[in-house]
């Protein structure tokens, strides 16, 4: 038997390899410049989530023209493993000939939502082409903003991740109507960042010779890194005394009238983008190698309704903590890190719980990345179920809806190169399960009784899970194949009756091998979605699917939302399964989610407290059995994050594995402090 399943699993790593291309890579650097090493091992560091754009009224005198031209601000929120991170992205703008067009190499890859949102900004900013592209390694993205008139870059900056968000590159353009290139290369600066901010890296600036009433223009020396600038400081025009514009007349037809005054660039005292969020502290420069920030955390939950089990309460508090500590050396290629996590209830005793979420080493060198110790990943694209994410166990005391994770030791290694990134991981320690007891809320309406856990394995916790993955970005596609062998993360729980006759549920983990595909297409303002596995399991064989779509409306308010439609088809081959008790439904190798439809809508405020809102439903075609959730939140202030989600089942039959949380529906408010 252990025989046949080496052979079962050596084969299915020869068709991975075989089929993926692994066996064509050649060794660390062959194939690439030094730049493109530099932007793959930059890419392990940071990615582009989403991006965010909108115009601002010039802050100028109030006897300057009505028609004063308006800046064009686009937000790029970057995802970092560490605060500080970013910087060492490299950003590369350039301009054209003619004035009009700025091309951005950003040495970190896309997420498909925000190459969704950057081919969208037209629709924020009349007048701008966008166009994308990826110049020699699928993490180095090129994009060319072309807007109607002469723009210049009038600063560059990074704002830190504090108050709950990402780290955010802030590129503010404005209205040029002197731009003479050839002047531009006239001299070369070193600019400091703007107060509070701080420079992504080394700054190299090019301005143009100072002239009574120029208009100075501060560009990046082509080819090479640019930092953060600050914003041009030039003398104001006076209304009435420039002279026409030369350039092009806009797209609507509607050229300039003689002896208007020509647009001006932002005088010195104007602030027409200085918001509450660029005040915000600095995030640490580097100089520091050890490094703190985490967060606390105040919740409660109300339940309206008595719980079947006969839990009587219904107002729950809650306080938890995260704080992540880490030392850095070798300019951040290389970290320690350890990320705790802690809650302590004041009424469902098991939910008081402390987990290890990273103790880990990570070392990035060039398109290698090593990772050692205790770690969480994630996989897949679809919004209601998470079929193909199988590392880390689930967090199930934390919330019901599967999103937070234990962390898992291993050992890990991932390697980057045009074709994709091949990551192979080594898992020496199981996790198992934790369930609810006594009376929290919500919970199972049989007993699971850990203590008498059984393993299919003769090793026990200790038996060595392996699992290998190929992922790619290539134009509107990402894609993904894993492959996993090991203990598997779902237990199988069997009815058994104790001492008392009463009955009660023994967790069993049974070893099995699963195959994923987790395959996202963006194309204009739509993002198909689609996960699947095949699954060999002692119990039953099976494969399960989900499948779909999310189609955004951008600048759906005068402040620039967005509003996403989602929908999803589920589907798991094995069914509802078999009552283990007459009324009861089945615990054992079933999904809640064999035959559903999930709709929803993703509602993004895009303003500078990143108000966000998730509302979406999922019915099962066959029980008809119905279940609601919504997630709204908001930043408050610096440093303050306000969340209210809303949990809610309704018609949900015995034979649906979440009938026990039929009558457990609640409302969870939390206060989060970020530091």
């Amino acid at each position: 038997m252990a025989v046949n399943r080496w052979l079962t699993m050596y084969r299915g790593l020869a068709a991975f390899l075989m089929g993926s291309g692994v066996l064509g890579i050649g060794l660390p650097g062959a194939g690439h410049s030094a730049a493109a090493q530099a932007a793959i091992a930059t890419a392990a560091t940071a990615e582009v989530l989403q991006v965010r754009a909108a115009l601002h009224e010039n802050g100028a005198d109030p006897s300057a023209t009505p028609a004063a031209p308006q800046r064009a601000r686009i937000v790029f929120d970057l995802h970092v493993p560490r605060p500080g991170a970013a910087q060492a992205m490299n950003i590369r703008p350039t301009l054209s000939a003619d004035g009009r067009a700025w091309t951005l190499q950003l040495d970190a890859p896309l997420s498909a939502r925000a190459e969704a949102q950057l081919r969208a900004l037209p629709r924020r900013i009349p007048g701008l082409q966008v166009s994308l592209a990826r110049e020699g390694s699928p993490s180095i993205s090129k994009v060319t903003l072309r807007f109607q008139k002469p723009t210049a870059l009038a600063r560059q900056f990074l704002l830190p991740g504090r108050g709950g968000q990402q780290e955010r590159l802030v590129l503010d353009f404005a209205p040029n109507t002197d731009p003479v290139p050839a002047m531009v290369a006239a001299a070369q600066l070193e600019a400091p960042a703007p107060a509070g901010m701080t420079p992504p890296f080394a700054s190299s600036a090019v301005q143009a010779p100072q002239a009574p009433n120029a208009h100075i223009v501060q560009l990046a020396a082509p080819q090479q890194p640019v930092g953060a600038m600050q914003p041009a400081e030039p003398a104001q025009s006076e209304p009435g005394q420039g002279e026409p514009d030369q350039g092009e007349p806009d797209q609507g037809g509607a050229e300039q009238a003689p002896g208007r005054a020509r647009p001006q660039a932002e005088p010195a005292d104007a602030k027409p983008l200085q918001q509450e969020g660029d005040e915000l502290p600095p995030p640490p420069s580097g100089d520091s190698p050890l490094n703190l920030w985490g967060f606390f955390e105040a919740e409660g939950r109300w339940f309206p309704q008595d719980s079947r089990d006969g839990a009587p309460d219904h107002l729950i508090g809650s306080m938890a903590m995260e704080p992540t500590i880490e030392y850095s050396w070798k300019g951040g290629s290389q970290f320690l890190r350890f990320t705790g996590f802690a809650r302590v209830d004041t009424v469902t005793e098991n939910r008081t719980h402390a987990d290890v979420r990273e103790a880990k080493y990570v070392g990035v060198f060039g398109p290698l990345e090593l990772t050692l110790g205790v770690d969480r990943r994630f996989w897949g694209v679809t919004e209601a179920v998470h079929l193909v994410n199988i590392i880390n166990q689930v967090d199930t005391l934390e919330d019901v809806d599967f999103e937070d994770y234990l962390g898992q030791p291993l050992i890990s290694a991932a390697y980057t190169t045009r074709f994709g990134t091949f990551s192979a991981f080594l898992m020496p320690y199981f996790r198992e399960r934790l369930f609810p007891t006594g009376e929290d809320r919500p919970n199972l309406p049989v007993k699971v009784n850990r203590t008498l856990t059984q393993y299919e394995s003769g090793d026990n916790n200790w038996h060595p899970d392996w699992a290998l993955r190929w992922s790619l970005r290539e134009g509107p596609i990402d894609l993904g194949l894993s492959y996993f062998s090991g203990v598997s993360r779902d237990p199988q729980l069997l009815l058994s009756f104790n001492t008392q006759g009463r009955p009660e549920l023994i967790p069993r983990y049974n070893l099995i091998d699963q195959v994923g595909i987790d395959l996202q297409a963006t194309l204009g303002s739509w993002l198909l979605k689609f996960e699947g596995i095949h699954r060999w399991d002692p119990v039953e064989d099976y494969a399960a699917f989900a499948a779909g779509f999310e189609y955004t409306f951008y600048g759906v308010s005068a402040g620039g939302a967005d509003l996403g439609v989602l929908a999803e088809y589920l589907y798991d081959e094995r069914g509802k399964g078999t009552p283990l008790l007459p009324g009861f439904p089945p615990f054992s190798n079933v999904s809640p989610y064999d035959d559903d439809i999930f709709a929803g809508f993703r509602w993004s405020g895009n303003d500078i407290n990143s108000t966000e809102i998730l509302g979406g439903a999922i019915f099962d075609l066959d029980t008809k059995s119905k279940a609601f959730v919504i997630e709204a939140s908001r930043r408050l202030g610096q440093n303050l994050r306000i969340s209210l989600d809303g949990r809610f089942f309704t018609s949900v039959s015995t034979r649906d594995i979440l009938w026990p949380a039929g009558d457990d529906d609640f409302l969870q408010l939390k206060l989060q402090w970020h530091y």
